[in-house]
């Protein structure tokens, strides 16, 4: 089933230059895009054109299901005087019971390591940048909305922060359509199903995630990068006579290595 289809999408901040220049695309339920291209491309205007938070110049725009997302700098989404305010706003919005309301912060601020009760009377500009994008999140989360959109999940975040999002994103793939703007392939890598990339405002590429991340003449070409386990793998398939699959994560990568040791045994 389709949930989101761009046909012929033009967008100009000024009348003389496109930002994004005859986009078409479809992203089918339950599909996990990373968006790639270097600063400048047209990534973040993309994402905010689905949002509608800007109307497209020309072509058509369809989503079907409502749409949260968290924008590339969270401190500038916050504004509420207190975390729990700031979570149930949406939720308020959508008519959500106070009890219900209470009920679905808790349950997504644990989810993020937060304690309810020690910061829902916080302010939450009192948090520092990395916890500012995981309240961001969580107040999209709270939400529950069919497609989630990302622009720079990772960014600010520490290792931890970073695993807690891969084991969330990993837990709302089967209700939640999501689309990530990131400069981090390895995120991209272990979340996504397939890559877009963007150069100039126009996609240049539309692949499976492994196919992406070993299209290593298409990467040169255009100044891309590759994600550390596929370079690892070509690395050792130069050096070593070893049968390694096309993996771009590191769990799948360690299990081949077990695999070609024993076989080498």
């Amino acid at each position: 089933m389709q949930i989101i289809k761009l046909t012929n999408i033009h967008f100009s901040y000024a009348k003389n230059k496109d930002i994004l220049n005859d986009i078409s695309f479809t992203v089918k339920k339950g599909e996990v895009i990373g968006i790639v291209g270097h600063t400048g491309c047209g990534k973040s205007t993309l994402l905010q054109l689905i949002a509608q938070v800007y109307k497209s110049s020309s072509g058509s725009l369809i989503t079907n299901g409502r749409v949260g997302i968290v924008f590339q700098f969270p401190e500038k989404q916050l504004f509420a005087h207190t975390v729990y305010d700031e979570l149930a706003f949406g939720l308020i919005n959508l008519g959500i019971d106070k009890q219900t309301t209470t009920r679905k912060i808790k349950d997504t601020l644990e989810l993020f390591n937060f304690d309810f009760n020690a910061i829902k009377d916080e302010s939450p500009f009192a948090f520092s940048g990395g916890q500012k994008r995981k309240l961001a999140i969580a107040s999209i989360i709270c939400c529950e909305p069919e497609i989630l959109l990302l622009d720079e999940p990772t960014s600010g975040l520490d290792y931890d922060g970073i695993k807690q999002l891969l084991k969330l994103l990993k837990l709302l793939q089967h209700k939640t359509t999501i689309l990530i703007v990131s400069h981090n392939n390895d995120f991209l890598a272990e979340t996504c199903t397939r890559i877009l990339a963007l150069e100039d405002g126009k996609i240049i590429s539309d692949l499976p995630t492994n196919e992406h991340f070993y299209n290593v003449a298409f990467l040169k070409q255009h100044n891309l990068n590759t994600c550390s386990v596929s370079e690892i793998c070509l690395k050792l398939s130069q050096l070593k006579k070893i049968s390694l699959s096309k993996t771009v994560c590191y769990n799948e990568l360690l299990n081949e290595l077990v695999k070609n040791f024993y076989k080498e045994k």
